[in-house]
């Protein structure tokens, strides 16, 4: 009899343990204020009670939340502050108010959210750059940026460190939404609000050739959304002053004048709607050597 009784205890003992092992409780996503849990759901549960503590002082309680029996999911805002580490307790309870399940942990509010961004201007035809105000005590930030389709059908996240801050990988001549957010290892703050940018033309592709001793031919390949392209020619080792420059919405020009068996820089680029200089391309051209003197 005392035999079967024990081992009865014993198992007893062991499927609670095993009922309270197999209950998990996490931190499904987290903000400067608020953290979201996720808990699994519990068959003679009546509720889901949510305790939070300082980690430095577990005793003291800051947030307190009851959920329904049918809810596996909610959030804690009330009494959190960024960049804070908390305890946290869940309890699975039945109606009589018996602990049925229990799991607990700690967890990291993200940063402080940023207040604003200061700029956000075009590198060019890919890349964006943004300006804005570090917070203090806040090591890394996340810059999100979006296209403006509704919904969005392309989104890029870069981690930086400082200000500004480069954002590679886009399209060009593109408008794109760019919001910043504080993050930590626990998580990231709300997202700044978005700043509309648009990415640069991209660069015309050259071709060049010197059919003379003073000439040179330069023909480069539309660009979508052009209203008009400069291209440039330099003598390798003359001044700035000597640059030669050419405007025009042909996609060709000729440079005449030029020394024989010269080498030259050639420079181009397009110009969009809102009259803003787009990404340049740049190749060398060498003029034909002079001509051999007459023979007496």
């Amino acid at each position: 009899m005392g035999f079967k009784w024990i081992l009865g205890f014993v198992l007893l003992e062991f499927s609670l343990q095993s009922a309270h092992a197999a209950f998990n409780a996490q931190v499904f996503a987290t903000t400067s204020k608020v953290i979201i849990f996720q808990w699994d759901k519990v068959a003679d549960a009546s509720s889901y009670e949510i305790t939070l503590a300082l980690k430095s002082n577990p005793s003291a309680v800051v947030a307190f939340a009851v959920f329904g029996a049918n809810i596996v999911m909610g959030s804690v805002s009330t009494g959190l502050t960024p960049n804070t580490n908390y305890s946290f307790t869940i309890e699975a309870k039945t109606s009589a108010g018996n602990v049925v399940n229990t799991d607990s942990g700690e967890h990291l509010t993200a940063p402080e959210q940023i207040d604003s961004v200061i700029t956000v201007t075009a590198k060019d035809s890919t890349t964006l750059e943004m300006e804005f105000t570090p917070k203090a005590g806040v090591s890394k930030y996340i810059i999100r940026a979006l296209d403006t389709q509704d919904p969005p059908t392309f989104i890029e996240e870069v981690e930086v460190t400082s200000s500004p801050a480069l954002v590679p990988n886009l399209q060009p001549y593109t408008d794109y939404k760019l919001s910043i957010m504080s993050a930590n290892d626990g998580g990231r703050s709300q997202p700044t609000a978005p700043v509309t940018a648009k990415t640069l033309l991209p660069p015309p592709q050259i071709q060049s050739s010197s059919p003379s001793n003073s000439t040179i031919d330069v023909s480069w390949t539309a660009v979508a959304s052009a209203q008009e392209y400069t291209v440039f020619l330099l003598k390798y080792g003359a001044s700035e002053s000597e640059k030669m420059s050419h405007n025009t919405s042909n996609t060709n020009y000729a440079f005449t004048g030029l020394d024989p068996g010269a080498l030259y820089m050639i420079e181009c680029y397009a110009w969009d709607a809102e009259g803003r200089k787009g990404e340049s391309a740049q190749t060398n051209q060498t003029t034909r050597p002079p001509a051999p003197p007459l023979s007496p």
